[in-house]
């Protein structure tokens, strides 16, 4: 009876402990403008994830595609070892079914949801979120925002080519362009060239099949 009992209290305790690293709470949020990492190419991304002391440190860049994220708060849960989080909508209005006794009848009311963060109002598309998440006692299988599943962001480039053992059409770890931009004719000749420094585009110019100038290549919004 005594072992059963031991058992018993063992297994419960294991059970209390699993459903308590099932429950993460969000116990810090801040977001702020980064546009050093081009989200358009590289999608919504993590650049840190380090649980310690049963604590969670998390990165992530998101494209907020002009969402005001002042009115939204976070949400986490943990779902068979996968984090899920989202941010939800504060300024959303709640139905409520309530007495009214000046007219003795059940009415419908709506009330405005509101809160108020310490971040600048309408921000640019790329965010970056900081998220330190307690009670997570094992570091998660996979992370999702939203419904998107989330990959570890580059540390490499993710494509150049090789022209004369120099490298062209380089697209680096922040999924910028950088350094030398090439096009060519089907002869092989070179058509254009474009010079860009880690997104910012320099200068262009454009060569006919005789390897004449032709013109200057103008580029925004890069």
């Amino acid at each position: 009876m005594k072992t059963f009992t031991l058992l018993f209290i063992f297994g419960l305790t294991i059970l209390m402990s699993q459903l308590v690293a099932q429950n993460p709470k969000v116990i810090s949020f801040s977001h702020f403008y980064d546009g050093t990492k081009d989200l358009r190419v590289l999608g919504n991304c993590i650049s840190k994830n380090v649980l310690k002391n049963n604590t969670l440190f998390l990165t992530i860049y998101v494209n907020s595609n002009g969402m005001d994220i002042n009115a939204h708060r976070p949400k986490v849960e943990m779902r068979k070892e996968i984090l899920y989080i989202e941010l939800e909508d504060t300024n959303k209005v709640v139905f409520k079914r309530e007495y009214n006794p000046k007219t003795r009848k059940y009415e419908t009311r709506g009330y405005q949801k509101s809160a108020v963060y310490h971040t600048p109002i309408g921000g640019p598309d790329f965010q970056r979120f900081e998220f330190v998440i307690s009670t997570v006692k094992k570091m998660p299988d996979n992370i999702y925002f939203g419904t998107q599943l989330l990959k570890a962001c580059p540390t490499k480039p993710i494509q150049f080519e090789i022209l004369r053992n120099d490298t062209i059409n380089l697209i680096n770890k922040n999924g910028q362009r950088n350094g030398f931009w090439y096009e060519f004719y089907p002869s092989g000749k070179m058509k254009t060239i474009k010079k860009y420094n880690n997104g910012s585009f320099q200068y262009g110019k454009v060569y006919d099949e005789n390897g004449k100038e032709t013109g200057e290549i103008y580029e925004t919004g890069c």
